[in-house]
């Protein structure tokens, strides 16, 4: 049942539930233990029971509850803890279902607690249930415990703080009129009491005059300080003395005094007035400053109550000073008083100090200039100049000019910038440098150019082109050659020593000896060149002929015999170098000094000059195929050309050649069968029926030319009358001795190179006449000149400049210039001048009693004719040339079967011709043969032996007669049959042989004896 239990199986009844346990069903082998805030007292319960308030049980299984302790409560049944009192509350008997609060007076600041604690003095509880009392607020007080309000502080008294025991009587200087006062109410200033805890307002004073109470709430008066008054009761504080015043008593002055004249007081406040200091003056008192002595004048002593003059000489910028100052160098005064001196003018100086008069400015040295006040002289800065004395200023060299020097007294120092190098502003003391890709042409310069589309940068060279020999290396390195390699011959030379060289341009050369200071023999190219030749070939650059096989040789020539490896040839043996290259060995050949394999004296040397060094001259010039100068280049015209660069002009196609577009750098020839008579032609006109084009014997007549054949010169009828070096001087007993109705001077760069390079020719009096500068000869489109000890020459043009010889640049092409009856050769061939070293160029002359004109179509070969008419030649006629005003006949002996035969046929064999102009030759006879060709008659037709015969007219040789036949007379056109009874063996018989007596034959043409029989028996012959 409820309330009972049975843990034990088989058992015949139940055990009751001890106290403290319970069974809320029946058939339980345990009973439960009470949770914790129950209880159950009796055995067999079913149920426990909750605690009541006022107590609690924490623990389960149970049978009593327990009553809550003091200082704690429980307000609900069946509680397992009882729950301490809160703060402002208590407890104090056990079993308490609630707590009490703390009454006023009183509180509690923890819980728990079974009693609550008084309030201290200070402070108060105005109500129950605190945790805390609350602290007196100013103005009152609590001086007993368990307060439960604080009174409030009475009049005259005063309490700032909180929770205070007590209040605060007021002190000295103050005062409260009010209960509860937070504070003391402070007599104002200008007020003082001496009354402690005073109630009123009443019982603060009034300061006399000459005291102050400065500050609220005091309770005492102060004198007024020395430098400060006061002038009437109840002040809060004394006036400073106002600046100009003072006050130097200490018994609380009521007026302050006057500063005396010649002193001052600057501030308010003072017990003393100040002197004025030196250099200042106070002409009246009471001055609160002293005023400076104004410039011009000075006070030296304190207290002064005025200021003196600066003596002459002297000075004084500033005012407030207690001297004057000497007038500086550079200066003077005349009269006193002054606030600065007069500076000198500018242009002149003075050294002199306290000067009083303007003479002792002297002036400044040419070179030098001056400001105004100037004491020395400066020397004009470089860039600068001043060309007369007294100049106050130095004048700039102009731009494109520079000075690099000090005190540079005369314009004429003033140095053209070099080429490739400007100034650009006026006032230089050096020039710069044309950055790279531009120049400078001349000296001078204010800016650096850069070429044009038509244009290119070219270097100015002072070196010649092509082979030339003792050239000094001073003058190569002047110019802006560099050294790039020197070695003795006995040293190899590779194409890696070659290939390191680099530069616009490379110069090979040979020296004897180490310390020779020139190049025995030497020629420069462009380095390009030297990348681009060819194993087995050479290539002309600038002058000469240039060669490079690795594993052979490098060098170069003039042009005559070429080269071979070793080059050994003696031709123009002067102008050949040569290096073997690549294979290990020196050498090998120095002008005509050839085996240098082991030489360790001569020298091979390697130069190079690059476009951009500063020191060398640079021009834009026009590219081939353009013309111009100073940055006009255009493109050449069509019928023109120009083949190099830095042409000035565009020549005129010559006759023969034409261009058809812009821009050409060379002229085509005409194709054959076509012509150009003109110079300047754009195209080419077909030549007419029976014509071809004029042979190469022919050549333009007109104007300067180049690239002209020596061939073409004799062909035309011109004579050589001399061929030298340009190292040979020309006289004019040369000149007199090459006689000619016309002369032609030409120039050619070798003596084995077969076209002058440049030629024009005149009528010899023309071109050996005497000329002056003035007056030169133009004939057959050339100017010429004659001078003796200067020079004679052409050009194309008429401005001709003889600084002995032709130096002029314009049409530089169109130019030729020899050195006239002076010690030297020279000079000039085209644009290459300074040729009177051994360069290797010729001087020719050629004379002619008339030279051929040009025609651009002659004659055909097999016709003639005149003024462009040809015709063919007839049958029995020829012309075997071009040219040919008649036809010729054939003469004896030949033919010519057609119209236009270039040439006649010898009559054939059995044929002839007696008289000229035959077009068939006539037969030989019958009966006559000839094998003679060319016959000139019928005497050459031989009549044929007896035996033999022809039998046709023309026959070449005679027939023999056959066996069996005969011919019995010279002449003979047949041969007859033997006839019967005789008979011929053997051929060519003049006559048969009879058959023998005692034969007979009938048979004709019997060739043998056998044919004759024999008379039969009874018969006879």
């Amino acid at each position: 049942a409820t309330g009972s239990h049975q843990e034990t199986p088989g058992m015949s009844n139940c055990s009751q539930c001890d106290t403290g346990t319970y069974a809320s069903r029946a058939g339980l082998d345990l009973c439960y233990g009470c949770d914790a805030g129950k209880y159950s007292n009796t055995s067999g319960s079913s149920v426990c029971m909750l605690c009541a308030t006022g107590s609690y049980q924490e623990s389960s299984g149970k049978s009593v509850c327990s009553l809550c302790a003091t200082g704690t409560y429980a307000n609900k049944t069946g509680m397992a803890a009882c729950i301490g009192c809160e703060a402002g509350s208590y407890s104090s008997i056990e079993g308490a279902s609630k707590c009490q609060l703390c009454g006023t007076g009183s509180f509690l600041d923890t819980t728990g607690k079974s009693q609550c604690l008084q309030c201290s003095s200070g402070t108060y509880a105005d109500r129950a249930g605190l945790s805390s009392c609350f602290m007196c607020s100013a103005g009152t007080f609590s001086n007993t415990t368990g307060a439960s309000v604080c009174p409030q502080c009475s009049a005259g008294s005063y309490q700032s703080g909180s929770g205070w025991s007590w209040c605060f009587q007021c002190t000295t200087g103050t005062y409260s009129s009010n209960a509860g006062s937070k504070a003391c109410s402070p007599c104002v200033s200008g007020l003082y009491s001496t009354a402690s805890g005073a109630s009123s307002s009443v019982t603060c004073l009034g300061c006399p005059p000459g005291f102050i109470s400065s500050s609220p709430g005091t309770s005492f008066c102060k004198l007024c300080c020395v430098g400060s008054y006061g002038s009437t009761s109840g002040l809060s504080s004394c006036s400073d003395c106002v600046a100009g015043t003072f006050s130097n008593i200490s018994a609380g002055a009521s007026v302050c005094k006057l500063c005396a004249t010649g002193s001052f007081q600057a501030d308010s406040g003072t017990s003393f007035c100040e002197l004025c200091c030196v250099g200042s003056y106070g002409s009246t008192s009471g001055l609160s400053s002293c005023s400076d002595c104004v410039a011009g004048t000075f006070s030296n002593i304190s207290g002064a109550s005025v200021c003196k003059l600066c003596a002459t000489g002297s000075f004084q910028a500033d005012s407030g000073t207690s001297f004057c100052e000497l007038c500086g160098v550079g200066s003077y005064s005349s009269t006193s008083g002054l606030s600065s001196c007069s500076d000198c003018v500018a242009g002149t100086f003075s050294n002199i100090s306290g000067a009083t008069f303007s003479g002792v400015c002297q002036f400044c040295s040419a070179g030098s200039y001056s400001r105004t006040g100037a004491s020395i002289c400066l020397e004009c800065m470089p860039g600068t100049y001043s060309s007369i004395q007294g100049s106050p200023y130095c004048s700039a060299c102009a731009a494109g000019k520079y000075a690099s020097a000090l005190g540079v007294s005369m314009s004429s120092v003033c140095t053209l910038c070099s080429t490739n190098f400007y100034s650009s502003s006026s006032g230089s003391a050096s020039c710069l440098q044309c950055p790279s890709g531009t120049f400078a042409k001349s000296e001078g310069s204010t800016f650096c150019r850069s070429c044009g589309p038509l244009e290119k940068l070219a270097l100015v060279f002072q070196v010649v082109p092509g082979v030339q020999t003792n050239v000094s290396i001073e003058e190569l390195l002047s110019v802006g050659w560099e050294v790039c390699d020197e070695q003795p011959y006995v040293q190899p030379t590779t194409s890696q020593l070659i290939d390191s060289c680099n530069g616009t341009f490379v110069l090979f050369g040979a020296k004897a000896s180490q310390d020779s200071q020139q190049l025995e023999l030497m020629a420069y190219a462009e380095r390009e060149i030297l990348n681009k030749l060819v194993a087995g070939q050479s290539s002309f650059s600038n002058g000469a002929y240039w060669y490079r096989e690795p594993g052979n040789s490098i060098g170069f020539y003039s042009g005559c015999g070429g080269y071979s490896y070793p080059d050994i040839s003696s031709q123009d043996c002067w102008s050949r170098l040569s290096w073997n290259l690549d294979n290990g060995m020196g050498g090998f050949r120095a002008g005509c000094s050839v085996g240098l394999n082991s030489d360790a004296s001569w020298r091979k040397v390697i130069y190079v000059i690059n476009i951009d060094s500063s020191n060398i001259p640079r021009q834009c010039v026009c590219i081939a195929g353009t013309c111009g100068a100073d940055g006009q280049c255009d493109s050449c015209p069509a019928g023109t050309f120009s083949s190099a660069s830095a042409s000035s002009v565009c020549q005129n196609c010559f006759v023969g050649t034409f261009s058809s577009t812009q821009g050409a750098s060379a002229c085509q020839e005409c194709a054959p069968g076509s012509f150009a008579l003109t110079y300047g032609s754009t195209r080419c006109d077909s030549c007419g029926a029976n014509q071809i084009s004029a042979p190469p014997g022919s050549f333009a007549s007109f104007g300067v030319q180049t690239n002209v054949s020596t061939a073409q010169l004799v062909s035309s009828g011109w004579s050589l009358c001399s061929d030298v070096p340009y190292s040979e001087p020309t006289t004019s007993s040369m000149l007199d001795s090459c006689q000619g109705s016309y002369v032609l001077f030409g120039t050619k760069s070798s003596a084995c190179n077969d076209r002058l390079a440049l030629m024009a020719f005149a009528r010899s009096t023309s071109v050996l006449g005497k000329t002056n500068l003035s007056s030169l000869t133009a004939d057959n489109g050339v100017y010429w000149y004659r001078l003796s000890q200067k020079s004679v020459g052409f050009s194309g043009s008429h401005d001709v400049t003889l600084n002995a010889a032709d130096v002029q640049a314009s049409q530089c092409w169109s130019r030729l210039s020899w050195n006239l009856d002076q010690d030297c050769g020279g000079y000039r061939a085209g644009c290459l001048t300074g040729l009177d070293k051994g360069s290797g160029w010729r001087k020719v002359i050629y004379v002619s009693s008339r030279p051929r004109p040009f025609v651009g179509c002659v004659c055909s070969a097999g016709s003639y004719g005149s003024d462009g008419t040809c015709l063919n030649c007839a049958a029995g006629a020829f012309s075997s040339a071009p040219e040919s005003a008649v036809c010729q006949g054939c003469s004896a002996g030949s033919f010519s079967s057609e119209a236009g035969g270039t040439s006649c046929g010898a009559c054939p064999a059995s044929t002839y011709s007696s008289s000229p102009g035959a077009s068939v030759c006539s037969l030989c006879a019958a009966g006559t043969s000839s094998l003679a060709l060319g016959a000139t008659s019928s005497a050459a037709c031989l009549t044929c032996a007896a035996g033999t015969f022809s039998s046709a007219s023309g026959s070449t040789v005679c027939l023999v007669c056959a066996a069996g036949s005969f011919s019995s007379a010279a002449g003979g056109t047949s041969c007859g049959a033997c006839p019967a009874s005789t008979y011929s063996s053997s051929p060519g018989a003049s006559v048969c042989s009879l058959c023998a007596a005692g034969t007979s034959s009938l048979a004709l043409g019997a060739t043998s004896s056998a044919a004759c029989l024999t008379c039969a028996a009874g018969t006879f012959s």
